[in-house]
C-alpha cells in the first residue's frame, strides 16, 4: 500500500508525519517553559509528564506513518508498549485494550486516556 503523493513529491502520510513532529516540538517547548518555573513544576508535575507522554506518542505515530509500506515493521518500532498494543489490536480487528482514564485536576469533567 503506497501513500498518495502530493504535487511536490511528498506523500500525504509523510506530510502528516511532519505535522505531528512539529506539534510535538511545540508541546515539548511548552512543557519545558512551564517546567522552568519551580512552583508550576511542583504543582503540575503529573500534567507535564502527560505532555511528555503525548509528545512521545505523536513522534511514534509520525514514525509509523513514514513506515506505512511495512505496517507490521512500523508498529514493531513503536516503543510505547500500550500504544503499540492498541495499534496491533486495531489492525487485527480486535477491541483495543482498556486504557485507564485520567481525570485532570485542573479541568473538572475532563477525562483523557
Amino acid at each position: 500500500m503506497h501513500a498518495p503523493v502530493l504535487s511536490r513529491g511528498v506523500s500525504l502520510l509523510d506530510a502528516l508525519a511532519e505535522e505531528l513532529v512539529l506539534a510535538s516540538n511545540i508541546l515539548g517547548e511548552l512543557a519545558y517553559d512551564l517546567g522552568a518555573d519551580e512552583t508550576t513544576l511542583r504543582r503540575h508535575m503529573t500534567s507535564l509528564q502527560k505532555i511528555d507522554q503525548l509528545t512521545q506518542s505523536q513522534l511514534a505515530i509520525a514514525d509509523v506513518l513514514r513506515g506505512i509500506d511495512d505496517p507490521d515493521a512500523a508498529v514493531a518500532g513503536v516503543t510505547l508498549e500500550e500504544m503499540a498494543d492498541r495499534i496491533r489490536a486495531a489492525m487485527a480487528g480486535e477491541p483495543a485494550p482498556v486504557v485507564a482514564a485520567h481525570v485532570i485536576r485542573d479541568c473538572p469533567g475532563q477525562i483523557v486516556g
